[in-house]
């Protein structure tokens, strides 16, 4: 991952296009080949392993590294490979295990820069497969997994990449975040919920806890890191209702999750753009703790 400590002559090997990427590239479909669509038994594993590259490449120090002319044309043969071994890659043909490993590497592909995510959200069959929950409807985990995935991808967005020696700031991610939750917004959906939000308002209801903790953290990561996104949430009828209920969530990891929605909310720069009421009860919210439960009066306790 991104957090892994790389020196320079590390980076120099694992990024090198002649000795390692390119025969992963191969294994995988990924390679400039057109004949090549990728090893049935390779294919997976290869992409695994360039999806933690890509992850990796993130990261400031890798960024770094990257300074002569050969080494940023690996860099981009790498990435220009990538994607086209993600259109290799067939999700449905392995079952759980290869929509988990494609869900891992479009979201890693996509959370490596601000190119990389603008590539996939033009790419309608890496944005299918990525945020579509249809395809997981009968399969709570993977509905989980989507939602997680595009969590982190958001986490990372704003912290992680490099653009000319400067960070990206939580400003100038905004706009892709929001792009994003257009993106999963128009690929789900559907008559009876047309709004994203509605959709992840539902599954915050779930009884199935997984699903039900995945929603949390996506809601988090977004009202967290787009004031746009924060907006579209609370903006939508019944949501700050459902938030700062109580009575919905009895485990201690929804309670904590549905704190965090909260905190990420206090802590943003929307808050002074809400009515008075709203600050009020979400503050008081922050000040109870995620744990809190009202006191049941001793009166109504002795008449029952």
């Amino acid at each position: 991952g991104s957090s892994t400590t790389v020196h320079r002559l590390q980076c120099r090997w694992l990024y090198d296009y002649s000795r390692l990427v390119n025969g992963l590239l191969f294994m995988a479909g990924g390679d400039e080949s057109e004949e090549n669509g990728g090893d049935a038994f390779t294919c997976g594993p290869a992409l695994r392993v360039l999806s933690c590259l890509m992850q990796l490449s993130s990261s400031p120090k890798v960024q770094s590294f990257i300074v002569t002319e050969e080494q940023t044309d690996d860099y981009r043969l790498l990435y220009q490979g990538f994607h086209r071994s993600l259109h290799s890659f067939d999700y449905n043909s392995g079952g759980e295990l290869s929509r988990l490993a494609f869900l891992d590497a479009v979201s890693s592909y996509a959370g490596s820069s601000p190119h990389a995510m603008n590539a996939v959200l033009d790419d309608a069959y890496l944005t299918e497969g990525w945020l579509s929950l249809a395809i997981s409807a009968s399969n709570p985990k993977m509905k989980a997994a989507v939602l997680n995935s595009i969590a982190s991808v958001i986490d990372n967005a704003s912290s992680s990449t490099l653009t000319e020696g400067e960070y990206r700031s939580k400003t100038i991610s905004s706009p892709l975040v929001v792009r994003l939750f257009d993106r999963l917004s128009s690929s789900n959906l559907i008559r009876v919920q047309p709004s994203i939000t509605g959709i992840l308002l539902s599954l915050a209801r779930s009884l199935i806890v997984g699903i039900r903790l995945a929603s949390y953290n996506l809601m988090r990561s977004i009202s967290q890191k787009c004031n746009a996104g924060a907006q579209t949430l609370l903006s939508y009828g019944g949501f700050f209702e459902f938030l700062i209920n109580r009575e919905y969530e009895t485990i201690k990891e929804g309670k904590e999750g549905k704190f965090e929605i909260i905190k990420s909310i206090v802590n943003s720069d929307i808050l002074p753009l809400l009515e008075d009421s709203i600050v009020s009860k979400l503050q008081r919210f922050m000040q109870e703790g995620p744990y809190f439960v009202q006191a049941t009066p001793f009166e109504t306790m002795t008449e029952a």
